[in-house]
C-alpha cells in the first residue's frame, strides 16, 4: 500500500492529488471498465467503493488494508442472472483494484454454498483472510438455517479481515435476505447487474 497521504495539496478547480501509484492503479482500473460493455451503474458504484478505501487514508497514514480498517465493512451484495458475469465483475471492478491499492491483501477465493455447510465456513474465512471470499448462489446457505446464523455471527456489521461478497439471483437472495434480520446489516453495498440489452449483446 502507498505511504503517501492521499488528496493532499488539492487546488482550485483540480481534483485531489493521488500519489503515483494510487493514480497508475487509477488509471489501470479505468483501462479494465472499459473493457466491460455498458454497466454504467455498476461501474459508478465500483468506483465509489474505491475513492471511499482512498479517501480514507487522506488522514496521513496512507491506503489502510482491509486488516488495519477495522471501522470499514467492504462486504456486499452483487445480484444477477446467470451469465451477466458477476465473478468476472466483482475480480475486475473490486478485488483487482482494491488489491493493487494494497486495500485487500488476500486471495480472492470462490466457494458455492455447499462448500460451507458443516462448519466449514469458518475455514473459508480464514482461507480468504485479507482478501474477498465470494459466496456464489448465497441463497442456498439458507438450506441451513444454522449456517446462515453462524454467517452473521461471524460477520461483524462493523466490517472485518475479509470481504465477503454473497452473490445469486435477485429474486432468491432477496427471499434468503429475510431469513435473518441481521443479513441486511452485514451487507451494506448492494450490486444490482442488469441482463446485457440487445444493443449491448451487438456491441460484445
Amino acid at each position: 500500500s502507498s505511504d503517501e497521504s492521499e488528496g493532499e495539496g488539492e487546488a482550485e478547480g483540480e481534483g485531489p492529488k493521488y500519489s503515483a501509484e494510487t493514480r497508475e492503479v487509477l488509471d489501470e482500473h479505468e483501462r479494465r471498465k472499459s473493457k466491460l460493455v455498458a454497466l454504467d451503474d455498476v461501474k459508478a458504484k465500483a468506483d465509489q467503493f474505491i475513492f471511499a478505501a482512498i479517501g480514507r487514508g487522506i488522514s496521513g497514514r496512507g491506503i489502510s488494508s482491509i486488516v488495519e480498517d477495522e471501522g470499514a465493512n467492504y462486504n456486499c451484495l452483487v445480484l444477477g442472472e446467470s451469465g451477466v458475469g458477476k465473478t468476472t465483475i466483482v475480480e475486475e471492478l473490486l478485488y483487482t483494484p482494491l488489491k493493487d491499492l494494497g486495500v485487500l491483501t488476500g486471495e480472492f477465493v470462490v466457494k458455492g454454498p455447499g462448500e460451507l455447510q458443516k462448519g466449514k465456513l469458518k475455514a473459508a474465512l480464514e482461507e480468504a483472510e485479507g482478501g474477498i471470499l465470494f459466496i456464489d448462489e448465497a441463497y442456498g446457505l439458507g438450506s441451513s438455517a444454522a449456517t446462515t446464523t453462524q454467517l452473521v455471527g461471524l460477520l461483524q456489521s462493523s466490517g472485518g479481515n475479509v470481504m465477503v461478497v454473497a452473490a445469486g439471483y435477485k429474486g432468491k437472495m432477496t427471499k434468503w435476505l429475510g431469513t435473518n434480520e441481521g443479513l441486511a446489516a452485514r451487507f451494506p453495498t448492494l450490486f444490482d447487474i442488469p441482463p446485457p440489452t440487445a444493443d449491448d449483446l451487438t456491441s460484445i
